[in-house]
């Protein structure tokens, strides 16, 4: 039941898979955008 929950939330856009060295962890799609921003501005 919880693996359909959390793949439900990914079709709607609301997780993201992301792969933190070896291990593929689940976020909060805001969450994704607001790290990637960082990572932008600090390699600008």
């Amino acid at each position: 039941m919880r693996r359909t929950f959390i793949y439900s939330l990914v079709q709607k856009g609301e997780l993201r898979r992301a792969k933190i060295g070896r291990n593929i962890r689940f976020v909060e799609s805001d969450v994704e955008a607001w790290v990637q921003g960082l990572i932008k501005t600090s390699s600008e």
